[in-house]
């Protein structure tokens, strides 16, 4: 009981959070991030790699995302725990979703495939991506 109460907590806490890419704040018109069941804080993929200057592909007969920018390409299947960058497995702590029609991945595994890092700001509720 303590742990659902601790997880409502930190979803209602996302649900006035941001998220800046770039010192730009980002909209999420029809998604919002949210907390998993992991403590993981999961975004549409989409808004978060176009804002990092990335492509992305969905492949709906395998269920992946494809995310590219410059040299780099990142592999996402939904329901699965590893990401693919550049032909490298790695193990992430919790597993890219759908949810509403959208699909969803793990912000800092996503943001740090693509070298980028991802600082919380508690003050401001900021997640802040750079």
């Amino acid at each position: 009981m303590i742990n659902k109460m601790m997880v409502i907590e930190k979803r209602d806490l996302i649900s006035g959070a941001y998220i800046k890419v770039n010192d730009k704040i980002l909209d999420f018109p029809d998604a919002r991030p949210f907390i998993d069941e992991n403590n993981r804080t999961q975004v549409p993929v989409r808004f978060v790699s176009e804002a990092l200057d990335a492509e992305v592909e969905w492949d709906g007969s395998t269920r992946t995302v494809k995310i590219s920018k410059n040299d780099k390409t990142v592999v996402v299947k939904i329901g699965e725990k590893t990401i693919d960058i550049n032909g490298v497995k790695k193990e992430m702590d919790t597993a890219a979703i759908i949810k509403r029609g959208r699909t969803f991945v793990p912000l800092r595994f996503v943001s740090e495939a693509f070298d980028a890092t991802v600082e919380w700001n508690s003050d401001t509720n900021v997640a802040e991506i750079k």
